[in-house]
C-alpha cells in the first residue's frame, strides 16, 4: 500500500503526519544482497548451419527476422566504460575488481553453442535444441530470441557452484536483408553479479 493510501485508511484512527514512512527505519539499499558487478564486450562469428535461411519467393531475397540455425562462437572483454549496478546509493556503481576486497570476473577463453532446427513432428512449426559446446562446469543454459543489437540475441548463463556468481552473455548477429549491411559477425555485450548470499535458480 503507498503512504496516501496508509494514510487514508488510518484517517480515522490517528493523525497522519506529511512524509510518515509506514514501514519505519531507513529503507534497504542493497535488498538484492549484491557485492559487486561488472559488464562484457562479446565479439566473435557465426557459421550458418542447415536448414539454411528461407529465400523470400517474391523478393528473391533471404527473409527478414531471427534465424540462428548454426554456430555461435565469441570472446568476452571486462567493459569498464560500460555502467554497473549502483549499490550504496552514492552514484557510483560497485565494479568487481575496483571494489576493496573483490575480483574482476573469471572469463571463459572462448564460448560456444549450435542452435538447430527440425520440423515438429507435433506442429507446422520448428523444433529449435540448443546444444553447448564449452566445457565450464558453470553452464546453466543458453537460448536465442528475436530483437537486441541485431536479428537475434543470444541469451548464455553461467553459474558458480555456490551460486554466488552469475555471468549472462548476450551475443548478438544480424545476418538477414534487414540488415545494413547483413554480416556473420557477432557483437554484443553481458554482465556479472557477485552476490553477498546464494541466489535462487
Amino acid at each position: 500500500m503507498t503512504k496516501a493510501g496508509a494514510c487514508l485508511l488510518s484517517v480515522f484512527l490517528a493523525a497522519c503526519g506529511v512524509g510518515d514512512d509506514a514501514g519505519g527505519g531507513d529503507p534497504d539499499l542493497n535488498p538484492n544482497r549484491l557485492k559487486c558487478s561488472a559488464a562484457f564486450k562479446t565479439t566473435g562469428s557465426f557459421t550458418p548451419g542447415t536448414p539454411a535461411r528461407p529465400i523470400d519467393p517474391d523478393t528473391t531475397l533471404p527473409v527478414g527476422g531471427c534465424w540462428p540455425v548454426g554456430t555461435w562462437t565469441f570472446t568476452a572483454t571486462i567493459d569498464n566504460d560500460a555502467p554497473v549496478v549502483d549499490i550504496t546509493g552514492d552514484g557510483e556503481g560497485e565494479r568487481c575488481g575496483a571494489l576493496g576486497g573483490t575480483q574482476p570476473p573469471t572469463i571463459e577463453g572462448s564460448y560456444s553453442f549450435k542452435v538447430d532446427r527440425t520440423e515438429d513432428p507435433d506442429s507446422d512449426g520448428l523444433l529449435e535444441t540448443y546444444t553447448y559446446l564449452g566445457t565450464s562446469p558453470a553452464f546453466f543454459g543458453v537460448k536465442v530470441s528475436e530483437g537486441g543489437g541485431g536479428d537475434c540475441e543470444g541469451i548464455m548463463e553461467f553459474i558458480s557452484a555456490d551460486a554466488k556468481e552469475w555471468w549472462t552473455m548476450n551475443p548478438n548477429i544480424c545476418t538477414s536483408a534487414n540488415c545494413q549491411p547483413a554480416s556473420n559477425t557477432i557483437s554484443g555485450g553481458g554482465d556479472y553479479t557477485l552476490y553477498l548470499d546464494p541466489q535462487p535458480f
